[in-house]
This record gives C-alpha cells, sequence and structure tokens, in this order.
C-alpha cells in the first residue's frame, strides 16, 4: 500500500508524451539544442524493438500472430529521463527510487553506461543487483502484464539504491494498450483455472488510474479502509498484489 514513512526518493524526471504526433514535436523545447531531435529519434529507433516484444509475447503465450500489437497500436508510450543527482549523505532508509513495480506492460530501459549501479530487483524476498551490458536494454514486466497474464509473468519488484556520482537512465516501454482497450486475461493463461482465480475485465485507463491513485496516501481511506476494524483490508493487499487492482 506504500510506505510514507521514508525519506522521499533522489531522482528528477522529465517525462515526454505523446511523441507520435507531429504537434508534440513542434511544441518540444529547443534548449538545450538538439534535445528534442535526439528524443524523437530515440523514440522513432524504439519502434521496431516495441513491435518485436509485442510478437515475443505472443510466441511465448501461444497467441494469434498480431494479436497483442493489434491492442497496442494506440498505446501512449512515454519517454523518461530518470535523473539521479549525486549526493554525498543520504537520509536513513533513503533510496534513489524505493522499491515498486511499473504499472503497465513491459518497461524498456536504458541504463547510464557511465554510472549503472544501484538497481537491484527482488527475487524469492531477496535483493539481487541488476548486471549491467554494454548496448543492452533491461526489460521490467509491469502491473498490467501481469494481470493480462495471470501471473503467467510476475511483475517485477525493484529499486534504486544510493550510489556515489550522478546517473541518468532513460526510460520507456512496450505492449502497452490503449486506454479504451479491454484488458481480459489471455486465453491460454486462462486454461485449467477456476473462475474466482481469474482477475475480471477491465477497462485500461481505468486500471492505469486506479494504480496511480495507489501512490496517494488518502488511497486507504478512499477505498472505505479506515483501520483495521473497519473493510477488509487483507483483502485490499491481496487484490493489489495480484494486481487485480
Amino acid at each position: 500500500l506504500g510506505d510514507f514513512s521514508r525519506p522521499n526518493d533522489v531522482v528528477e524526471s522529465l517525462t515526454y508524451r505523446g511523441l507520435g504526433s507531429k504537434v508534440v514535436h513542434e511544441q518540444l523545447p529547443q534548449n538545450p539544442p538538439g534535445l528534442a531531435q535526439a528524443i524523437v529519434a530515440f523514440n522513432d529507433d524504439l519502434t521496431g524493438l516495441r513491435r518485436a516484444l509485442e510478437r515475443a509475447c505472443e510466441l511465448a503465450i501461444g497467441l494469434q500472430p498480431g494479436f497483442v500489437t493489434q491492442r497496442c497500436l494506440a498505446g501512449q508510450e512515454s519517454l523518461r529521463l530518470a535523473y539521479y543527482p549525486s549526493i554525498e549523505a543520504p537520509l536513513e532508509g533513503q533510496m534513489r527510487y524505493g522499491a515498486h513495480v511499473d504499472s503497465y506492460g513491459l518497461t524498456v530501459l536504458n541504463l547510464d553506461p557511465t554510472n549503472p549501479a544501484g538497481l537491484q530487483v527482488q527475487i524469492d524476498d531477496e535483493w539481487i543487483d541488476v548486471p549491467f551490458f554494454e548496448d543492452a536494454f533491461v526489460l521490467n514486466v509491469g502491473a498490467l502484464l501481469s494481470r493480462w497474464t495471470n501471473g503467467f509473468w510476475k511483475a517485477a519488484v525493484h529499486r534504486v539504491l544510493c550510489k556515489p556520482g550522478a546517473r541518468l537512465s532513460i526510460v520507456s516501454g512496450a505492449v502497452r494498450p490503449g486506454n479504451e482497450e479491454i484488458v481480459e486475461v489471455f486465453g491460454p493463461c486462462a486454461v485449467g483455472k477456476k473462475a474466482e482465480d481469474i482477475p475480471p475485465p477491465i477497462r485500461a485507463s481505468d486500471f492505469f488510474a486506479e494504480r496511480l491513485a495507489l501512490h496517494r496516501p488518502s488511497y486507504l481511506s478512499e477505498s472505505g479502509v479506515v483501520g483495521p476494524a473497519e473493510g477488509d483490508l487483507k483483502r485490499l493487499q491481496e487484490d493489489i498484489r495480484s494486481y487485480r487492482i
């Protein structure tokens, strides 16, 4: 449900959205010189990778060719520059980015080759350093893809530790459906499952909005869970962990 007692994360983000639109291209800031052109070129070059990842999902799950791509053509992938400034004395418990899962399909992460250390993924309650390979991307399964596959692929719980020196990561994504798409568990991922073990269909925009709401300190009260004796806190926690909401 979120730990709001920790110090703020040490990260600054600049996010570009709607990069598939020529109108957006014209509105991009021209300072510093060359940045807008680099952002557009990088995003355009990701198109082929995104289509390849969609096809890989179809092959891995046993779906018809184009099944995932057709549902993701209207998806609005963003491009985020995540800058982690150098910090000499972090506060107790402070991180560059606290433990979390991403909300969408696949996160496509390009680590800073000059200072890639700090990214960790949780596996069986143990935090493992993510190795760095030059000219490679890190892929994280997000909450929506985990729900779409009924848990066949688990959303990656990850964090970024405070390490010496500044760092800039480039974050984008793939396998993100359009906002109006109805996300229903892929057929092969529902075979042999009881109805109560399969999350119901949900509009993608509603799922994204609920994931965003989870970050608000007021989320518990907004969900009708004021205290342990009021509402089904355990059920709510389980729904969140299984990405039913």
